[in-house]
C-alpha cells in the first residue's frame, strides 16, 4: 500500500507512495495513514513500512559563502556587510600607509622608520590578514562538496 516512505524535515510528517501517487502524511498517531505506515494493520494484513531517516539536502555554494562572511564579521566586530566594507577600507588605508613608510626607510635610512606602536599595528593587520585569507580559503575549499555540518567550527579553525 505505501512505499518509499521517508521522514520529512524535523520528523513533521512522513513522505510517501501511495498506488503511484505521492502523499503526505502527518506525524499525527491519530492520523489512520500515519498507524498503517508506522504501525501496520492487521486487517489490512500490512506490517510496518520501513521508514527512511530525513537527510537534509546537500548545502549550495553560497550558503559556505555566507558563512564565511558572517565569520570574518565577527573577527572584524562588524555590525553589517556595509560596516565590515567600512572597515576594511580603513585597514587597507592603514596598511598602505605602513608599507608606504616602511619602503620609504628602505630608501632612505634618514627616515627613522616605524615606530614601535606602527610596528605593532602592523603585526596586527598582518595576523588580521592571515585570518581572512584562512577563511576565505576553507570557504573557497568547502564550496564545490559542501558538507550537510559545514558551519560546524571544526571546518574553519
Amino acid at each position: 500500500m505505501f512505499e518509499n516512505a521517508k521522514f520529512s524535515e524535523n520528523n513533521a510528517g512522513i513522505t510517501a507512495t501511495r498506488n503511484g501517487k505521492v502523499v503526505v502524511i502527518p506525524a499525527d498517531p491519530a492520523n489512520r495513514d500515519y498507524r498503517i505506515v508506522t504501525e501496520g494493520d492487521a486487517s489490512l494484513d500490512l506490517g510496518p513500512v520501513t521508514i527512511a531517516l530525513y537527510v537534509p539536502p546537500a548545502p549550495a555554494a553560497e550558503e559556505v559563502r555566507a558563512e564565511a562572511r558572517r565569520r570574518i564579521m565577527a573577527l572584524m566586530n562588524a555590525r553589517d556587510e556595509r560596516h565590515l566594507q567600512s572597515l576594511i577600507l580603513d585597514v587597507t588605508r592603514e596598511a598602505v600607509r605602513l608599507q608606504n613608510k616602511k619602503l620609504k626607510y628602505i630608501e632612505d635610512r634618514s627616515n627613522p622608520g616605524w615606530t614601535a606602536r606602527e610596528a605593532a599595528r602592523a603585526a596586527e593587520l598582518e595576523k588580521l590578514d592571515r585570518a581572512i585569507e584562512a577563511l576565505r580559503t576553507r570557504s573557497a575549499e568547502m564550496e564545490e562538496n559542501p558538507p550537510v555540518d559545514y558551519a560546524d567550527d571544526r571546518y574553519w579553525n
